[in-house]
C-alpha cells in the first residue's frame, strides 16, 4: 500500500526484553524495507522519544515493570490522539485484548513463535500507517481547500441543487461583506429567502443554465439589497461536471462603483461606447492619458508610473503594431467605430495576461485627439475554453468507444452528433450523415413507427423502439434505440439524444430458446430412453449448434457409462467412443457430484480421459441417474454463459423426458402384465359360467326328479344349497366381468330404480319408504347392482318384515333399514369378498357394492339408522338439481 508513497515508516517498538525487540526489528525491517525500527526498554524512555522524534507507528508489550502497556497506550494518547499505536504482546486474554481496545488502540497482536506473527504485525503497521497518513493529508487538504476559500479575494459561496430549487451551503467572509447580512442568515436560505422573489429569478436563470449546460455561466445582475441597489458581476460553475451536478459556487464581485464610473463616462462622446473593464485614454502620440482604477489593478504599476508613458510599458512590438493597425482601421472613410483585438498584457509582477482589447477614436470634428479603449481579463475564459475543449474531447472520445450507437437530433429528426459507431455500422461518411434525418436509416416499412417513437419521446421524454437498421450494403441489423427528450433551461423541447443498441445476439438467443421449447414437445413423444438420447443429441447439433456431443446412459449391471448417442461429427473427429468406468475421466467425474462441468481450456484441465484429445473447450452435463450429455468444441473458449444457460435447459428436458420413458416403460409392462391377468380372468369366468353352472343346473333338474319321487326334508336341504351355490356363482361372476369398472355415466332418475330394484327382492311382507323423485348421474346397470344388493342385505339380515328407507344428501343418497345393524368392529370387514354373517348370504354382496362405489369415485359410510339398523350413505355423487 506505501509502494505509491515510498517514503520511510519510523517505527518505535517498547519492551522490556532488549534481545526480543532487536530480533522484532530485524523480522520487521526485514519483511518491509521502507520500515526503520527502533526500540526502548522503557515506557517511560519512550514517551520521551515519541515527545522528541514522533514516530509513524508505536509497537509496544504489555508486561512490563513499573508502567504495562495499557497504561503506556493512555499515556500516548493523552499527547497523539490519533498516532498507530499496536500492543504485542505475549499475554493473550479476552480480557487484555478488551482493554486495549477499550483505550484506543489501532491493534492487539499476541506474540507467538514462526515468521509468520512478525509477517502479520508487518502487515497491520504498513495498513495502520498508510491511513494514518491518508487521514493526515486529507485533514491538510481540507484545511488548505478552506484556507483558500475563506481568504479568496472575491466573495465565494457554495450552492446546494436540490430537486425543487437551490440552497446557500457556505460562504467566505466576502461574501458576508457583499451581501450584508451575517452568515447565519445566508447559510441554509435559498435564493428567494435571502433576496426577495424578484432578484431571486436573476440568479436561479444563471444556475439552472449552468446545470443544464454543465459549464460555468457568467452573469452581471442588479440586486436590490437593504443597503441600496448593487451591480454583481458573478460566475457560477458546477463544483464537479462529472456525473450528477448537486453542488455550484458563485464568484462574484462588486462593480457597482465601476458601472456608476461608466454611466458618469456616458456623458463624454466616444467613451460610452467602448467602455468596460480596464478603462484607458491615449493622446495623439500614443500616451497614456487617462486609466481606471481597474487598469491599474490588471497592470501592477502605480497610476503615477503609468500616466505619460506609452504602451510599451505594458504591450510588446508586435501587439504595439497591431493596435497601430487598429488605429487605422479606425481612421478610415470606411472604418468601424470600434475594434475589438485579442491582446496579451504583460504586467509589472506575474504571468501575462490575455486580454480583449475594445478601442475606439476621440476626435473632435475632423481633428483626432487620441484613443479610448477598454482591456478585459479574459485569461480565466481562456482556460475555460481550453477546459471545455478538453471535455468535449474527452465525451468524443468516450463516446467513440462505445458499443453501442450514440446520437443527437433536433425535434425534426435532423441529426446534430453522433458517435463512430454510427458511421462504422451504418456505412455512411460523416459528411453523408450530417445530411441525413433520422428516418433515413430505416426501411420503409420501419418509418412509421419510427416515427412515433421521436413523438413519444419529445411528448412523453423517453421511449424505445426496435427497428432494422439498414446499412449502404443493403444489410438489415436490428437495432433497439431508447431515446430522452432535450429541454433547454427554460423547459423548450430543443431536440432528443438517445443510444442504439445492436440486439442480433439477444433475438438469436431469444430465437434459440423458442426453438428449443419447440424441439422439447418431442420428448414427451419419446417411446423409449434411446429415442430420447437420439433426439437429444440432434437438437444440441440444430439448435444449439454444438456439433460434437454424445450421450452416455449408466448401466447399473456393468457399473460404467456407456456410449448411446452422437453426432456424425463426434464420431468422425473420435472414432469408437470409449466406455468409462470408475472415475478415470471428467464424464464419470459430472455423472457421479451431479454438478455441470464447464472447461474453456481443457488441455490445462487435469483428470481428463484423453491427454491428446483435440477438445479445448467442454461442458458436461449429468442427466441424473441416467448418465452424462457432453458438449464439445476444438477451440478454447467456445462456451459462454448463454451456452451454459442452454445447455441446463436441455439437460433439464432431457433428465426428464428419461424419467418419462422409464415410467412409461414400466407403464407399459405393467399393461402387459394386466392383459395376462384380464387373459386369465377370462378364462376362470368361462370356466365358472360354463364347467360350474352346467352341472349346477343339472343337479337342479336330478333334484326336481327326485323330489317328484318321493318327500325328504334332506332334499330341501339340497335346494338350498344349490341356490346358494348359484348364488355364489353370479356373485362370482359379477365380480370378476364388472370389477371396478363402469360403462356410460347417464342421468338416472333415483325413485324408480330403486323401485324396480325392490321389485325383485323376494319378501312380501317387507316395506320400502322412497324419498321424493331426484335424479343423480351414473352408471345405470351398476347403480342398479349397487342398490339391488344393499335390498338383499337388508332382507338377508334384517329379515322378511324389515322396513327400509331412501333419502337424499347434499351430495348423494343414503339406504337405511331397522335390522341389527353392523358393529362398528365390523364395518370394514363387510367390504371384504366371501365376508358374511349369514348361511344365505354369499359374501361378496357388499363387496361389489363396494366395486361400483370405487368405480364410480364415490364414498361410503356405515353407520347406524335411528331404528337401530344399518344406514349405508353414499357420498360424492353428482346430484342434478331440478
Amino acid at each position: 500500500m506505501l509502494t505509491a508513497l515510498q517514503e520511510t515508516i519510523q517505527v518505535l517498538h517498547v519492551d522490556d526484553e532488549p534481545e526480543f525487540a532487536d530480533l522484532t526489528a530485524t523480522f520487521l525491517e526485514r519483511e518491509n524495507n521502507h520500515f526503520a525500527v527502533e526500540t526502548e526498554t522503557k515506557p517511560s524512555r519512550g514517551l520521551e522519544r515519541i515527545i522528541n522524534r514522533p514516530p509513524d507507528c508505536v509497537v509496544s508489550d504489555y508486561n512490563m515493570p513499573n508502567m504495562d502497556g495499557i497504561e503506556f497506550l493512555e499515556a500516548v494518547r493523552d499527547d497523539y490522539s490519533e498516532l498507530p499505536f499496536i500492543l504485542f504482546t505475549g499475554k493473550g486474554s479476552e480480557d487484555v485484548a478488551s482493554d486495549a481496545l477499550r483505550a484506543d488502540a489501532t491493534d492487539y497482536i499476541q506474540k507467538q513463535s514462526g515468521s509468520e506473527r512478525y509477517e502479520l504485525l508487518a502487515n497491520r503497521i504498513e495498513n495502520a500507517v498508510t491511513q494514518y497518513r491518508s487521514q493526515q493529508r486529507l485533514r491538510e487538504t481540507r484545511e488548505e481547500y478552506a484556507a483558500v476559500f475563506e481568504n479568496a479575494q472575491n466573495a465565494l459561496i457554495l450552492v446546494q441543487v436540490e430537486d425543487n430549487g437551490f440552497r446557500y451551503q457556505q460562504c467566505n467572509p466576502q461574501t458576508i461583506e457583499l451581501i450584508g447580512q451575517n452568515k447565519a442568515e445566508i447559510v441554509g436560505s435559498t435564493p428567494c429567502e435571502l433576496f426577495g422573489p424578484e432578484d431571486a429569478k436573476k440568479l436561479i436563470g444563471a444556475y439552472r443554465t449552468c446545470v443544464a449546460q454543465r459549464e460555468p455561466v457568467a452573469y452581471t445582475v442588479t440586486l436590490d439589497l437593504p443597503t441600496g441597489e448593487v451591480i454583481r458581476e458573478c460566475e457560477v460553475a458546477p463544483v464537479s461536471p462529472e456525473g450528477e451536478i448537486n453542488q455550484l459556487v458563485v464568484e462574484f464581485r462588486d462593480i457597482t462603483e465601476q458601472c456608476h464610473r461608466q454611466r458618469e463616462f456616458q456623458q463624454h462622446g466616444s467613451i460610452i461606447d467602448v467602455l468596460s473593464d480596464a478603462v484607458y485614454v491615449l493622446n495623439e502620440d500614443g500616451q497614456f492619458t487617462y486609466v481606471n482604477d481597474e487598469f491599474i489593478e490588471l497592470v501592477g504599476y502605480d497610476r503615477k508610473t503609468v500616466l505619460g508613458s506609452t504602451q510599451s510599458l505594458i504591450k510588446d512590438e508586435p501587439t504595439i503594431e497591431q493596435a497601430e493597425q487598429q488605429l487605422r482601421r479606425l481612421l478610415s472613410d470606411d472604418g468601424p467605430e470600434t475594434v475589438s483585438s485579442e491582446i496579451t498584457v504583460y504586467p509589472r509582477e506575474g504571468d501575462p495576461v490575455v486580454c480583449e482589447d475594445h478601442m475606439g477614436v476621440l476626435d473632435e470634428g475632423n481633428q483626432l485627439n487620441g484613443s479610448v479603449g477598454t482591456l478585459r481579463d479574459i485569461t480565466d475564459q481562456k482556460e475555460n475554453e481550453q477546459e471545455l475543449r478538453e471535455e468535449r474531447t474527452f465525451v468524443k472520445q468516450a463516446l467513440n468507444t462505445l458499443t453501442d450507437i450514440f446520437y443527437v437530433a433536433s425535434p425534426d429528426g435532423e441529426l446534430r452528433r453522433w458517435n463512430d459507431r454510427l458511421r462504422r455500422v451504418s456505412g455512411y461518411t460523416d459528411e453523408t450523415i450530417t445530411e441525413m434525418n433520422v428516418a433515413e436509416f430505416f426501411s420503409s416499412d420501419d418509418q412509421g413507427q419510427i416515427a412515433d417513437a421521436i413523438e413519444d419521446t419529445l411528448t412523453t421524454g423517453k421511449a424505445t423502439v426496435e427497428a432494422g437498421l439498414v446499412t449502404t450494403d443493403g444489410e438489415h441489423i436490428p437495432y433497439e434505440f431508447t431515446g430522452a427528450r432535450l429541454t433547454d433551461a427554460d423547459n423548450n423541447v430543443t431536440g432528443f439524444a438517445g443510444v442504439g443498441r445492436d440486439i442480433t445476439d439477444r433475438r438469436r438467443r431469444v430465437n434459440t430458446l423458442r426453438k428449443l421449447h419447440e424441439r422439447t414437445q418431442t420428448f414427451i413423444t419419446a417411446p423409449d430412453r434411446q429415442a430420447v438420447a437420439d433426439h437429444a443429441v440432434e437438437t444440441a447439433r440444430t439448435v444449439l449448434n454444438h456439433t460434437l456431443n454424445t450421450i452416455w446412459f449408466y448401466d447399473e449391471t456393468e457399473k460404467t457409462l456407456c456410449p448411446v448417442a452422437a453426432t456424425d461429427e463426434a464420431r468422425n473427429l473420435f472414432g469408437e467412443l470409449p466406455t468409462y468406468t470408475g472415475g478415470e475421466s471428467l464424464s464419470w467425474q459430472a455423472f457421479e457430484t451431479g454438478e455441470v462441468r464447464v472447461d474453456n481450456n481443457l488441455q490445462t484441465t487435469p483428470g481428463r480421459y484423453n491427454p491428446d484429445t483435440p477438445v479445448e473447450s467442454e461442458i458436461l452435463l449429468p442427466l441424473g441417474e441416467h448418465g452424462v450429455m457432453n458438449f464439445g468444441a476444438t477451440e478454447p473458449n467456445a462456451f459462454d454463459e448463454f451456452d451454459t444457460y442452454l445447455a441446463h435447459i436441455l439437460g433439464d428436458v432431457v433428465h426428464a423426458a428419461l424419467v418419462r420413458a422409464d415410467r412409461e416403460q414400466n407403464l407399459q409392462s405393467q399393461r402387459e402384465q394386466l392383459k395376462h391377468q384380464n387373459e386369465r380372468l377370462d378364462e376362470f369366468v368361462s370356466v365358472v359360467s360354463h364347467d360350474l353352472q352346467s352341472p349346477l343346473q343339472v343337479a337342479n333338474g336330478r333334484l326336481e326328479l327326485v323330489q317328484d319321487d318321493c318327500d325328504s326334508e334332506h332334499l330341501d336341504n339340497v335346494a338350498r344349497a344349490l341356490d346358494r351355490m348359484d348364488a355364489l356363482i353370479e356373485d362370482v361372476l359379477t365380480l370378476a366381468r364388472e370389477g371396478d369398472r363402469i360403462g356410460e355415466v347417464e342421468p338416472v332418475m333415483f325413485a324408480n330404480i330403486v323401485d324396480d330394484c325392490w321389485q325383485t327382492v323376494a319378501a312380501p311382507e317387507a316395506e320400502i319408504m322412497i324419498d321424493d323423485e331426484w335424479t343423480i348421474q351414473a352408471d345405470r346397470s351398476r347403480l342398479r347392482q349397487l342398490l339391488e344388493n344393499l335390498l338383499r342385505n337388508a332382507v338377508e339380515h334384517g329379515g322378511e318384515n324389515v322396513s327400509v328407507k331412501t333419502g337424499k344428501l347434499e351430495t348423494g343418497f343414503y339406504l337405511e333399514d331397522d335390522g341389527p345393524g353392523i358393529s362398528e368392529g365390523n364395518r370394514d370387514d363387510v367390504f371384504e369378498a366371501g365376508y358374511t354373517t349369514t348361511r344365505q348370504g354369499t359374501g361378496f354382496g357388499l363387496r361389489i357394492v363396494k366395486q361400483v362405489v370405487d368405480a364410480h369415485g364415490w364414498e361410503i359410510v356405515i353407520t347406524n339408522s335411528e331404528q337401530g339398523g344399518a344406514r349405508f350413505e353414499i357420498t360424492g355423487i353428482n346430484v342434478i338439481e331440478d
